[in-house]
């Protein structure tokens, strides 16, 4: 989709493949334990049928650049707010030694790992991530 970002054309007509369940399936099925296709079609209905919201989406894939990433990244120790990195146990796209990783660079994170999720911890295990949550909110 980022390459495909480049021409408005182009995106516009590779985000109507996931109008099909199975290419729904093939980007998000690793996010959650569970079938999130009720979600993910809900996620991509408004920039399949709303032009507008097409561009918006085709513009935040053109601003995914390492670039950006990283300079964010080199400005994190200068955060001095409590931070909760809850990290999914079984994520399959970001390791836990980067959430590991992550919490130390921010001096007053803390790093909790949720057992039994994947990368949407919301969708696998939404009571134990409101618990971490709300701990932070409580302290702040």
């Amino acid at each position: 989709m980022i390459l495909a970002a480049k021409s408005a054309t182009l995106f516009r007509a590779a985000i109507q493949v996931m109008r099909a369940p199975a290419a729904r399936n093939r980007a998000y099925a690793g996010l959650s334990h569970h079938n999130i296709d009720h979600l993910t079609r809900a996620w991509v209905r408004p920039a399949l049928s709303n032009p507008a919201i097409a561009e918006d989406l085709r513009q935040l894939s053109l601003s995914l650049r390492t670039e950006v990433t990283t300079a964010v990244a080199a400005r994190l120790p200068e955060f001095d707010k409590p931070a909760l990195i809850a990290w999914s146990a079984d994520d399959v796209f970001f390791a836990l030694e980067n959430g590991q990783r992550l919490a130390a660079t921010i001096p007053r994170a803390r790093f909790e790992v949720i057992e039994g999720a994947r990368t949407f911890s919301m969708v696998d295990s939404p009571d134990r991530l409101a618990d971490q949550l709300s701990t932070v909110a409580v302290r702040t």
